[in-house]
C-alpha cells in the first residue's frame, strides 16, 4: 500500500491514471489491497465526483483543436 488512505488514493486514480470508468478504479484498489472498497465507492456522491474527474482528465489529454470542437 502506498500510505495513503482509500479515497486519497481513489480520486488519485481518477485524476491521474489509465482507469477509464469508477468500476477500473475500483478494481485497481481491491488489486492494491485496500479494504472496503465497495461500501467506500457506494455512495451517488463520490461516484459522480469521481467520474467528473476522470472526465476532466480525458478532455485535458485531447489536443487543443478537438476540444474547441466539442
Amino acid at each position: 500500500m502506498t500510505g495513503k488512505t482509500l479515497m486519497e488514493r481513489a480520486f488519485e486514480l481518477a485524476r491521474a491514471s489509465n482507469c477509464k470508468d469508477v468500476d477500473e478504479i475500483r478494481r485497481t484498489l481491491n488489486a492494491e489491497n485496500f479494504a472496503n472498497v465497495d461500501a467506500h465507492l457506494s455512495g451517488s456522491t463520490v461516484r459522480k465526483q469521481l467520474r467528473a474527474l476522470i472526465q476532466a482528465r480525458n478532455l485535458s489529454a485531447r489536443p487543443a483543436d478537438e476540444v474547441a470542437s466539442l
